[in-house]
C-alpha cells in the first residue's frame, strides 16, 4: 500500500534537487515549490514517471525564474522529532490549557486528540472533536494559544467567515497576524 506522504528524492541536471510524490486525490501533475525553496512534484497515480519527468521538462522556464527568487525571511523548519517525555508533559500541558479557555469563555468540546499533520495546526469536527497537530511542541506559548482558541471557536462558528475573524480577535488579540506568521515562518518538514 502506498504511503500517503512518501517523496523520493530526485535530480535532474537543468534543474537540480526536487521531490517527486503520487497521489489518488489530484487528476493532473503539480509543480509548486515551497517555502525553503524545495521543488515539489505531485503526479497522479495513473500518470507514470516518464510523464512526470517530460512535465518537468516542459515548464523549466518556470522553475528556473522562481526557484531561483531568494527566501529572505527566516523560516523555522520544524519535524517530528520529540522527546516522549517532553511530549507527554506538553499534551497534558495543552489539555489543561483547552479547560481553562473553555470554562473562560464557555467553550463546549467533545474529545481532544493529538496528532501528525503536515499541512494544517488543528482542526475542529462536526461533533466538536478537536484535534491538534503535535507539531505545536514547537512553536511559542502566544502561537500555541492562538490554536488552541481559533479552534476551539470552531465549536461554535463552523467556518472562516468575518463573523468568525470578529469573534476570534475578541478572545485572541492579534489573530490574523498571529495566523500569518504560522503559516510565513513555520515550515513543516515531513520528506
Amino acid at each position: 500500500m502506498e504511503k500517503k506522504y512518501n517523496f523520493q528524492k530526485i535530480n535532474i541536471d537543468k534543474i537540480g534537487n526536487f521531490y517527486l510524490r503520487y497521489s489518488k486525490k489530484i487528476k493532473r501533475i503539480k509543480i509548486s515549490i515551497n517555502l525553503i525553496g524545495d521543488l515539489l512534484v505531485v503526479v497522479p497515480n495513473h500518470n507514470t514517471y516518464e510523464d512526470a519527468i517530460r512535465f518537468i521538462n516542459s515548464n523549466i522556464k518556470w522553475i528556473t525564474k522562481n526557484k531561483n527568487k531568494t527566501f529572505s525571511k527566516k523560516i523555522n523548519i520544524i519535524s517530528f522529532n520529540f522527546n516522549k517525555d517532553s511530549l507527554a508533559d506538553f499534551k497534558l500541558k495543552i489539555k489543561l490549557k483547552v479547560d481553562q479557555i473553555c470554562v473562560k469563555y464557555n467553550f463546549k468540546y467533545n474529545k481532544i486528540y493529538f496528532k501528525n499533520m503536515i499541512s494544517r495546526w488543528g482542526s475542529c469536527s462536526s461533533k466538536n472533536n478537536i484535534s491538534f497537530n503535535t507539531l505545536m511542541y514547537h512553536l511559542k506559548e502566544d502561537l500555541q494559544d492562538y490554536i488552541i482558541k481559533h479552534e476551539l471557536l470552531h465549536t461554535k462558528i463552523k467556518n472562516h467567515s468575518n463573523k468568525y475573524w470578529n469573534e476570534l480577535e475578541k478572545i485572541c488579540e492579534d489573530s490574523r497576524y498571529k495566523n500569518a506568521i504560522i503559516k510565513r515562518s513555520y515550515f513543516i518538514k515531513h520528506y
